[in-house]
């Protein structure tokens, strides 16, 4: 091979016996399995070999000439006339060359060479797909974030995420956990767009989600059998209609489960539950059955989290008011004990006892196999049934909900201490300005022991208890913006920043406690240049004197 980055293949010298107005050349199987054919998509078509006769024995050793692209070998012909030195009954054929489809597979980086990019919506389809299809338990933490990463530049991209995600949800059940706390995620991560239907309106993740269950939930059948044209499209076969008709429904029940984790995660409010159980079973006097059943599946799934608030509750009652005139109905056996497992779950506070397993990693299957080995050992007649609270919010949503109140208390208590703050600067303000109207004289010793005597007003009262608050104020918050913001308003000229500098030495010599605070606090003074170390030194030597 030479730098020019020309493949080369063997070929066979042409036989003795074939004639010079003959331009095929003679091939032997062995040297056509040597002649391995490469993808070269930026080589030339060759004007050589443009047909090859396969011919029997081996032809002479091979020689060295460019190898042409796949795809174009060689020109389309047919057999030729006559009998030749092929392998069985004389006769010989042409090998044609594979021309590819219009529609053929092209790798990504081999349109890219040549010049074809992908479509932006195909090429995040993709993406997507490729991470929706891999995710499970045990890769939920690197695939979400890969997900995360995902770069959208428009609400047009956003929409097609969020459909994507939805039809995974409501498709594969046993992952609807798992995909609800996906959504969580990306609301948090990906940006909002502006919404070209409503102008002034953003939008975001959340909202494209509510939106495609709005749309899943009004496009719900109003009866479960097949259409016309749909039993034809499948010959009427009983297998093939029964297998529609439950793809149909476990895609209606697992949008209701869906809607029922997405409202376990705070992402829908009671406002759309309120609206899914009232179009489910209010509308109609007698509702269909298979509506019957998304609500008993959507009670299961938020139960015990809308009965434990106050609105909840309501709803609760009404619902269930609701569900015992439906069970008096003339409904199967089936859609009746739905209901009355419903009822039953809600006066037992919502604990059921399932047999049925959820998504789990690796780990917990391993300690759930230990756990029903050590629940035989002891003669437990069925260790596989567990016991759970039906509707529940998962414990990291709880530890979530926690975190976040503790956090809003936290504000709401430094707001608190901002806002007595101001209003005490505030009072003392007006003290000031209330003493220097009065100007009544007291001795400074009174006050400040260790400055030199002079004449003071009670305004050097006031000033001392500021300094000595805002003393007060950088324990409680060392923040330096309202330290620098307090010490300006209050020290505004040299002669009182010295006073307020021996207050603080006074604070620190008193109060063990607040030594060191006041300590902080002249070494950010001295080190913003809003007090001088020319004059901390002198106040502190005329104390040790």
């Amino acid at each position: 091979q030479e730098q020019a980055q020309q493949t080369y293949v063997y070929v066979a010298q042409p036989r003795p016996s074939v004639s010079e107005d003959d331009p095929a050349v003679v091939y032997s199987v062995n040297d056509l399995v040597l002649m391995q054919p490469v993808i070269a998509d930026r080589f030339p078509k060759p004007d050589v070999l443009k047909t090859i006769k396969i011919g029997y024995p081996s032809a002479p050793a091979p020689t060295f000439i460019p190898s042409p692209t796949r795809g174009d070998w060689y020109e389309r012909g047919s057999e030729p006339k006559g009998k030749g030195k092929g392998r069985k009954g004389g006769k010989s054929w042409m090998i044609q060359a594979l021309v590819p489809s219009a529609t053929a597979y092209v790798p990504a980086y081999v349109s890219q060479r040549r010049g074809e990019y992908m479509d932006t919506e195909a090429e995040l389809r993709r993406k997507v797909n490729a991470v929706l299809n891999k995710v499970t338990w045990e890769t939920f933490d690197e695939l979400c974030n890969d997900l995360c990463r995902v770069r959208l530049v428009s609400g047009q991209q956003l929409d097609l995420v969020v459909n994507l995600v939805f039809d995974k949800a409501i498709t594969q059940h046993h992952y609807c956990e798992m995909y609800a706390d996906m959504c969580l995620k990306l609301k948090a991560t990906y940006p909002e767009f502006a919404d070209n239907t409503t102008p002034g309106v953003l939008l975001s993740f959340q909202r494209c989600l509510v939106n495609r269950c709005q749309d899943e939930f009004e496009n719900l059948p109003v009866s479960m059998d097949l259409e016309d044209t749909e039993k034809q499209d499948v010959k009427h076969d009983s297998r093939e209609m029964e297998l529609l008709v439950k793809k149909r429904k476990d895609r209606v029940l697992g949008n209701m489960k869906f809607i029922g984790q997405l409202y376990l995660r705070r992402l829908l409010g009671h406002r759309v539950v309120r609206e899914v159980v009232l179009k489910l079973i209010f509308k109609n006097k007698r509702p269909e059955e298979h509506y019957i059943e998304c609500l008993c599946t959507l009670m299961r799934n938020i139960g015990k989290t809308l009965d434990s608030t106050e609105v909840g509750k309501q709803y609760i009652t009404t619902f269930l008011d609701r569900m015992r005139e439906l069970a008096g109905l003339n409904y199967g056996t089936r859609i009746k004990f739905a209901i009355e497992g419903i009822l039953t779950l809600h006066e037992r506070g919502w604990v059921e006892t399932s047999f049925k397993e959820k998504a789990k990693t690796r780990s917990e299957i391993q300690a759930d196999y230990k756990r029903e080995e050590a629940a035989k050992s002891r003669g437990e007649r069925n260790p596989f049934a567990q016991s759970a609270i039906a509707g529940a919010r998962p414990s990291h949503i709880e530890d979530q909900i926690l975190d976040e109140q503790r956090s809003r208390a936290e504000h709401r208590k430094i707001a608190a201490a901002r806002a007595k703050r101001e209003q005490e600067k505030r009072e003392a303000e007006e003290h000031l300005r209330q003493a220097a109207e009065a100007n009544s004289v007291v001795e400074l010793s009174q006050v400040l022991p260790g400055l030199p005597p002079r004449k003071r007003t009670l305004t050097d009262d006031v000033f001392a208890e500021s300094v000595k608050k805002m003393v007060s104020y950088f324990r409680d918050e060392p923040s330096v913006e309202e330290l620098k913001k307090e010490w300006q308003a209050t020290c505004p000229n040299p002669q009182l920043q010295k006073h307020a500098l021996q207050i603080l030495l006074n604070v620190g010599f008193e109060n063990l406690r607040l030594s060191s605070t006041a300590a902080k606090i002249c070494g950010e003074l001295v080190s913003c240049g809003l007090a001088s170390m020319q004059d901390l030194q002198e106040v502190v030597n005329r104390m040790v004197q």
